[in-house]
């Protein structure tokens, strides 16, 4: 059993540092956990495997719990005076075998999402306009 709680740590501080904690969940480590299964007497399996999937559930729930928190972070509000670090590694593209939004709309919901989160409001406006709306409202010269 000490080799669980060995494993349990370990997982639990990469789900802690990790950009994508679902992925832990898949470590060779919790797999060998499984397969080790046969080498326990049939006596101690069943309290074996309960503690192995107790310790699943318990990693679900903290890799659900980090994914919160990234999401959290990633709606922070902007700090305006802050200093702009350019050297920060950019997004990885979506892969091209799956269907994504267009690059152009992406980049709009990005920078309304910036200008939502500085205080701003995004508001949509008719795309096209009639003669009125565009100049004589505006007080342009006719002619």
């Amino acid at each position: 059993m000490d080799e669980l709680t060995k494993v349990e740590q370990q997982l639990k501080a990469r789900i802690a540092e990790s950009d994508a904690p679902r992925t832990v969940l898949r470590a060779p480590e919790l797999r060998a956990l499984y397969a080790g299964m046969g080498s326990i007497p049939p006596a101690e399996r069943a309290a074996y495997g309960k503690r192995i999937n107790e310790l699943k559930q318990q990693l679900t729930q903290a890799a659900a719990r980090r994914e919160d928190e990234l999401s959290q972070e990633a709606l922070a509000p902007i700090d305006m005076t802050a200093p702009m670090d350019y050297n920060t590694p950019r997004p990885p593209l979506l892969p091209a075998s799956q269907g994504s939004i267009h690059p152009l709309m992406q980049e709009i919901e990005r920078i309304a999402d910036i200008f939502y989160r500085m205080g701003f409001v995004v508001e949509e406006s008719r795309e096209i306009d009639d003669q009125f709306h565009m100049f004589e409202s505006l007080n342009f010269p006719k002619g």
